[in-house]
């Protein structure tokens, strides 16, 4: 009997196995899903400051009619110059010869004062050349500048200086 005791109570067993609601399933472990990403653009970046400049200011201009005379006027003052460069000139020279003469009457060479005046004698010669040639630069340029200044006429001054050569050769 005790076998049949034990076949009872399994049946038991099966039939309440049977008749209950299976058991709940576990519980599902939920894990949380991170929100997506929220990309946000960059605050707009404001335009560079648009900088306007005024347009440029045009000025015009109309040449200034030349002076009568004018280029007498620069003609004489170069030929003026060039007579005082050349008057230096002559000075320095004249000056030279009175140190070279001093020189021969103190019996050079032979004296101990002879080199100090052979150089003196040497730059006031090299000065009064220098100035002479200045002279002549000058007297060149203020000649030129004399004789293109003589205009033939009002035709002539409207187109400007001229200079026509001829010549056969």
């Amino acid at each position: 009997m005790s076998g049949f005791i034990k076949e009872m109570e399994a049946l038991k067993r099966e039939k309440e196995a049977a008749a209950a609601p299976p058991p709940p399933p576990p519980p599902r472990v939920v894990t949380a899903v991170p929100p997506p990403a929220v990309v946000t653009a960059p605050p707009p970046v404001a335009p560079p400051p648009v900088v306007t400049t005024p347009p440029p200011q045009t000025v015009q201009t109309t040449a200034a009619p030349a002076g009568k005379g004018s280029g007498k006027l620069v003609g004489g003052l170069l030929l003026g110059a060039a007579a005082l460069l050349a008057g230096g000139g002559g000075v320095m020279l004249s000056s030279s010869w009175s140190d070279y003469n001093r020189g021969r009457k103190l019996f050079c060479p032979g004296n101990s004062e002879c080199k100090a005046i052979a150089d003196r004698v040497e730059r006031k010669a090299l000065i009064g050349k220098i100035l002479f040639g200045a002279a002549a630069a000058t007297g060149i340029a203020g000649g030129t500048v004399l004789v293109l200044s003589f205009s033939g006429g009002s035709s002539s001054a409207s187109r400007g200086m001229s200079l026509a050569l001829e010549g056969r050769f």
